[in-house]
C-alpha cells in the first residue's frame, strides 16, 4: 500500500509539474503552437461543441467538475477511500481473547 501511494503521489506531483508548464508556455510564450499545444486546442475544441449541446445541468457539472479542477480533488478522495483498511476492535470476552 505504501509504494501504491508513492507512486501516485508522484504522478500527481510529475502531472502537476506538466499542467504548469503548460500554463506557463500558455501564457507567456507567444510563437507559433507546437504538436501538443495543437492537440489541446482540438481537444477543448471538440469538448466545446459538445458543451453546446448539453443541457444546463450539463453544463454546471462541467462548469464546476472539469473547469474548476474538483475532478482532481474527488478522484483522490476516492483513492484514499479505496485503500483505507478497517481496523479492527478490541474484543472483552475473556473467552475469546486475540493474541
Amino acid at each position: 500500500m505504501l509504494t501504491t501511494t508513492i507512486i501516485v503521489s508522484v504522478f500527481i506531483g510529475i502531472l502537476a509539474l506538466f499542467a504548469s508548464a503548460y500554463i506557463s508556455i500558455r501564457k507567456y510564450f507567444t510563437g507559433k503552437m507546437n504538436i501538443v499545444e495543437n492537440a489541446i486546442e482540438l481537444i477543448l475544441t471538440y469538448i466545446m461543441r459538445l458543451m453546446v449541446k448539453t443541457n444546463n445541468f450539463g453544463k454546471e457539472v462541467y462548469k464546476i467538475l472539469i473547469s474548476q479542477g474538483i475532478i482532481w480533488i474527488l478522484l483522490l478522495l476516492a483513492y484514499i477511500a479505496a485503500n483505507v483498511e478497517p481496523s479492527y476492535g478490541v474484543i472483552y470476552d475473556a473467552k475469546r481473547v486475540i493474541c
